[in-house]
């Protein structure tokens, strides 16, 4: 919560984080999970994956009290430097605990799907799921590890680091790049080099409604199991494809995400032993932030920790 964009009326708010946090404690002792304080990232570890230029220039934009870096979506606070490295450091955590055979939801705000190797855009400053994908393979090198993007928003920023990597999946499905942000994520785009045939892009019309958007997954999602057995699950978990979120893009109601988020863990359960992750992306409706991520924890938890 220590990012607070200057920027006014900025979408991405610390808010977000502060009703999920409030609604987890208030379900308090019912639920057998586990609440983790993760430790943030040291600027060193991030040139394992970043770019050294792009980490230092965001370092000297965030100490020198700019008002965003490299575009107005990715607007800084005065604070937000601590914000964004803890972030990051959640991501890390998670890895670390799949590495050991649990399951988890990171909650990694800001996002990071949209950020490149030496590139922010999107409210994304660091990726995290780059960041979790180095970590997991620190400890397990040749592991298969499916990617799974349910944000509205394609993640260009993870496409850009996996595109020609045979050993990780990337499933996304997203609004079409004909008329959404980021204008990318064709469905032509299926990987490239060694990684073709390891990128699969879902793309629907904006208004879908909510059962179809599910199908579609679901088909995707059957296609990806016939072909690749992953070690691994990392789910980018963007809820701005819901019919209340404020920008309306599509009709998605929470049944649906509870439904592929359910086909998920059974396939973790399947393939992954269980080794499960989420990461929180978007969404900018603070009521269904408050109810999904709540719910959706609530059931890892009890699946697992029972």
């Amino acid at each position: 919560m220590l990012h607070q964009p200057q920027l006014e009326d900025h979408p991405e708010t610390h808010l977000r984080a502060q009703v999920i946090l409030s609604r987890i404690v208030e379900r308090g002792k019912r639920e057998p999970w586990i609440l983790v304080k993760a430790t943030s990232i040291s600027w060193l570890a991030l040139r394992e994956v970043h770019d050294s230029d792009y980490l230092l220039a965001l370092e000297s934009a965030g100490h020198a009290g700019k008002p965003f870096f490299q575009s107005e979506d990715c607007s800084l606070g005065y604070d937000s430097l601590d914000g964004i490295l803890a972030a990051a450091g959640c991501a890390v955590e998670l890895a670390q605990r799949m590495s050991n055979g649990q399951s988890g939801f990171a909650l990694t705000r800001p996002p990071g799907h949209h950020a490149g190797i030496r590139q922010a855009e999107g409210f994304c400053y660091l990726n995290h799921t780059a960041l979790a994908v180095h970590e997991i393979r620190k400890k397990d090198p040749d592991s298969k590890i499916l990617i799974v993007d349910i944000d509205v928003h394609h993640g260009n920023g993870i496409e850009e680091f996996f595109l020609d990597d045979p050993t990780t999946y990337y499933l996304s499905i997203h609004g079409s790049p004909q008329h959404l942000y980021p204008w990318t994520g064709q469905e032509r785009v299926r990987g490239k080099g060694r990684g073709e045939g390891f990128t699969k892009n879902l793309t629907l019309p904006l208004g879908t409604a909510g059962e179809t958007w599910m199908e579609a997954f679901l088909r995707g999602l059957a296609e990806v199991k016939s072909t690749f057995s992953p070690d691994y699950i990392l789910v980018n978990a963007g809820f701005d494809a819901h019919e209340e979120d404020p920008y309306a893009l599509m009709k998605v109601k929470d049944e649906h995400y509870y439904q592929v988020v359910d086909a998920l863990v059974e396939l973790a359960e399947k393939s992954a032993k269980s080794r499960i992750g989420l990461m929180l992306e978007g969404g900018y409706s603070l009521e269904v932030l408050g109810r999904l991520v709540p719910e959706i924890a609530a059931r890892l938890s009890l699946k697992y920790n029972r």
